[in-house]
C-alpha cells in the first residue's frame, strides 16, 4: 500500500467516528431543544435560556414570598430600600391617581422597561400608565408596578397587604395573572412535593442564597457564542445544565423540609389543579376585601397565552419564536387545564377574561415561548383592560 493510500485509510479511519459522534450530537441537541445545532439563530436563542447572573435576581422574602433584587423601594421609612417596585414614579403630579399593578411576569411588563435580549426588541416601559392617560387625556394616573416574574396567588394578596401595611395607599389595584397559576404549581411545585401553596420552586429560592455562582461565566460564554460543530455544542449545553443545575436545584433537605409544611406528599395532578384553583378564587376575593377597605377599586383581569387552544392564529414568527413542542410542561399544562379556570369563580365586581383577547389576530403579539408579549401585544391588552373597565378608572379621577 502507498503512502497515499496509508494516509487515506488513516483519515477515513478517524473521519468515521467523528461523523458518528456528531450524527449522535445532532440528535441528542435536537431532542433536548428541539433545534438542529447546525441552525446558528435558533440555536443561539434556545441556548439564551440557561443564561444567568453571578448575583441573585430573586431573594426569599419573609412575607411576600420573592423579591425581584434590582427592583425599587417605597418612598416610606418602613422598608424605603426593600426592592417591592418592578416602577414607580419618578415624580408625582399634582392630585395623582395611585394604579398598583399585581401579578407575575407578563403584569410586570405593563410598566417594565425590559431591555432587548437575543435579537428581540425590548419592551416599552410604562405602558399601562401611558394607555391610561391617553384615555382619559390627563397626566394624573401613576402607576406602581409590584408585579414580580414567576409570582403566583396568593403571592398578589401578600403584596398587597405587606405594601398597605408599609403605609402605601392606591386608587385601583389592578390584578393580571392566570398562567402562572396553572403552569408554576402542576410544573414546579407538584413534581418537587411543594406545597401548591407556595412560591414556585421555593426550595430552590432558598437555596439559591448560598448556592456557588462560579460556573456562571463560563456558562453564560457558551450560551452567547456558536460553534457549527454538534459534538462540541453538546459539550457545551451538558456543562451549561449542569450550571444551571448547580445554581436552581437545592439540596434533598431542603427540599424535604418545604414539603413537610404542606401535609402528605402523595398528591395527584387533579387535586393540586383544584388547590391551585381555589386559592387563586380566595386570594382574589379577599384582595377585593382588603382593596376595598383600603378605600381602593379593584378590577382582576385573566390574562391571554398562546397555548390556550383557539386564543390565536399565530403568526410565522410566533410559531417560530413562541412556540414549544407539544408535550412540554407549560404548554401541556395551559393546553390541557387553562379553560378550568373561570372568572365565574371570582366573588368580585370587576372581573375580565382576556383569554381570548387575541382570538382573531394573525399579526405578531407573542414574543417568547412562555406568556410575554411584545409591545404592540401589551398595548393592547392595556387598552382592553381600561376600555372594559374605564368606569373605574373614570371614578377614581373624578375624586
Amino acid at each position: 500500500m502507498t503512502r497515499g493510500r496509508r494516509l487515506l485509510f488513516a483519515s477515513i479511519l478517524v473521519a468515521i467516528p467523528l461523523v458518528v459522534a456528531n450524527i449522535a450530537a445532532e440528535v441528542a441537541v435536537r431532542a433536548v431543544l428541539g433545534v438542529s445545532a447546525f441552525d446558528r439563530e435558533a440555536l443561539l436563542a434556545r441556548k439564551a435560556e440557561y443564561i444567568r447572573r453571578d448575583a441573585a435576581i430573586f431573594a426569599p422574602h419573609p412575607f411576600v414570598g420573592q423579591v425581584q433584587t434590582a427592583d425599587r423601594g417605597t418612598d416610606g421609612p418602613l422598608a424605603g430600600r426593600e426592592p417591592l417596585y418592578a416602577a414607580r414614579p419618578e415624580a408625582l403630579p399634582e392630585r395623582p391617581v395611585r394604579v398598583l399593578v399585581l401579578g407575575g411576569s407578563l403584569a410586570r411588563h405593563l410598566s417594565y422597561d425590559e431591555p432587548a435580549t437575543d435579537g428581540r426588541p425590548g419592551l416599552a416601559p410604562d405602558i399601562l400608565q401611558d394607555r391610561l392617560n391617553l384615555a382619559f387625556s390627563t397626566d394624573r394616573f401613576v402607576v406602581y408596578n409590584a408585579a414580580t416574574g414567576g409570582g403566583k396567588q396568593p403571592q398578589q394578596l401578600f403584596r398587597l397587604q405587606y405594601l398597605l401595611l408599609l403605609g402605601e395607599r392606591f386608587d385601583v389595584v389592578v390584578n393580571v395573572d392566570g398562567f402562572n397559576e396553572i403552569a408554576l404549581p402542576l410544573t414546579e411545585n407538584l413534581p418537587r412535593g411543594t406545597p401548591v401553596i407556595a412560591p414556585r420552586a421555593y426550595p430552590a429560592l432558598l437555596a439559591s442564597v448560598s448556592a456557588d455562582a462560579g460556573c456562571v461565566e463560563r456558562s453564560n460564554r457558551a450560551a452567547t457564542s456558536y460553534v457549527a460543530v454538534p459534538v462540541v455544542e453538546l459539550l457545551r449545553l451538558a456543562m451549561m445544565r449542569r450550571c444551571v443545575h448547580r445554581l436552581t436545584r437545592a439540596p434533598a433537605a431542603v427540599e424535604e423540609a418545604v414539603a413537610r409544611i404542606g401535609g402528605p406528599a402523595d398528591v395527584t395532578e387533579a387535586q393540586a389543579l383544584g388547590e391551585a384553583r381555589a386559592i387563586w378564587a380566595r386570594s382574589s376575593a379577599a384582595i377585593q376585601r382588603l382593596a376595598t377597605d383600603a378605600g381602593a377599586a379593584y378590577l382582576h383581569a385573566l390574562q391571554p397565552n398562546q397555548y390556550a387552544p383557539g386564543s390565536k392564529p399565530l403568526s410565522d414568527e410566533e410559531r417560530e419564536r413562541a412556540i414549544d413542542a407539544p408535550g412540554t410542561p407549560y404548554r401541556d399544562a395551559i393546553e390541557r387545564h387553562y379553560a378550568t379556570l373561570s372568572t365565574d369563580s371570582l366573588d368580585i365586581p370587576h372581573a375580565l377574561d382576556l383569554r381570548m383577547l387575541f382570538r382573531d389576530d394573525s399579526a405578531t403579539r407573542y414574543r417568547d415561548r412562555c406568556c410575554h408579549l411584545n409591545t404592540s401585544g401589551m398595548e393592547i391588552l392595556a387598552d382592553a383592560i381600561i376600555a372594559r373597565e374605564r368606569a373605574i378608572f373614570a371614578a377614581a379621577l373624578a375624586r
